[in-house]
């Protein structure tokens, strides 16, 4: 069903590295309150707390999981999947499957008290993950899983998973400095691990030269280990020809373009015939473009994307592939 699919963890992959280092972040932040992992679509942000559920899971924590859709999610459904989920991972929830499918949200924020008093009541230490936080777009759900971290017990820890930062009052935690955030450029592969991942089939010039081209992109680099680890080269990166930079358009056009308003893909796809970006350059390429360029600069989900020449140069260059997937769009 709808709801056993949302309340089940995804098994960690066997075939994927382990991230050692981050998991062991996480270890350390399970005394506090609220750990905040924010980064776009192909950073591993799943895959790494599917390795970190199994890693606690193994170690005798409770651990509860729901991915997150507003898709036919009332407010009294989505209470319940708080509640389901920790009863699934041992805890004693006494308001676990009670009929919420139709409950307002003035109903819902009553279940969720009876919710917090079973956790309360129950003790032990327990972590719910709630994944793709960003896609309870719904004001009730987004407010409704704030009280969840307003009103929660010492021995809940939350874990909010999603692409973008969704605001849902955790401002007050990171003062009392009980939260842990995790972002892209945590995210991102370093050269070590690189070869950790190929497993001897890179050399470590090849090795740098897939991290120079994927900037660390962890999607891009799982592309190039199923297409490169059989062949044994690297040094063809970012070619034209190469499967991997189709590849790699391909997945961009769909997960990150895909995302932005028409008005914002245009003046992108213009600003593409540029080297670098500025404001002025944007503004004499085209009308509107400058102010485009600047919204753009401010979402979170695109900023990885980009990088500034220096601290000093206002000039701004796109990531490569991203470059590759804007400029398929004039072939």
């Amino acid at each position: 069903t709808w709801l056993a699919t949302r309340l089940r963890a995804p098994v960690a992959r066997a075939t994927m590295l382990k991230r050692e280092a981050l998991l062991d972040r996480l270890d350390q932040a399970r005394d506090q309150r609220v750990i905040r992992i924010c980064a776009p679509a192909g950073y591993g942000k799943t895959e790494l707390l599917a390795q970190w559920y199994a890693r606690r899971v193994a170690l005798g924590d409770r651990v509860g999981w729901f991915s997150a859709d507003d898709e036919d999610l009332s407010p009294g459904k989505l209470v319940d999947c708080f509640a389901r989920s920790l009863a699934i991972a041992g805890a004693d929830i006494a308001s676990a499957g009670s009929d919420t499918t139709h409950s307002d949200s003035l109903e819902a924020r009553q279940r969720l008290r009876c919710l917090i008093n079973d956790i309360a009541r129950d003790r032990g230490r327990l972590i719910l993950v709630i994944d793709d936080i960003d896609r309870l777009a719904a004001d009730e759900l987004r407010d409704l899983t704030g009280l969840l971290l307003r009103w929660a017990p010492d021995n809940l820890l939350v874990v909010l998973s999603g692409r973008g930062l969704v605001e849902i009052g955790i401002s007050t935690f990171a003062a009392q400095g009980v939260v842990t955030r995790l972002g892209d450029e945590d995210l991102k592969f370093d050269l070590c691990e690189i070869l950790s991942m190929f497993g001897g089939s890179l050399d470590r010039q090849a090795a740098a030269a897939l991290l120079e081209h994927c900037q660390g992109w962890p999607a891009m680099i799982g592309l190039a280990r199923s297409l490169l680890v059989d062949r044994g080269k690297g040094a063809a990166l970012g070619e034209q020809d190469d499967p991997l930079v189709s590849l790699s358009v391909e997945y961009l056009s769909q997960e990150v373009l895909g995302q932005l308003l028409p008005a914002e893909y245009q003046a992108l796809l213009a600003l593409s015939l540029l080297d670098t970006i500025d404001d002025a350059a944007a503004a004499a390429l085209c009308g509107d473009a400058a102010e485009r360029w600047r919204a753009l600069l401010h979402r979170r989900d695109f900023r990885p994307f980009v990088s500034q020449l220096s601290e000093t140069d206002p000039s701004w260059r796109l990531h490569p592939i991203l470059r590759s997937a804007l400029r398929s769009g004039f072939e």
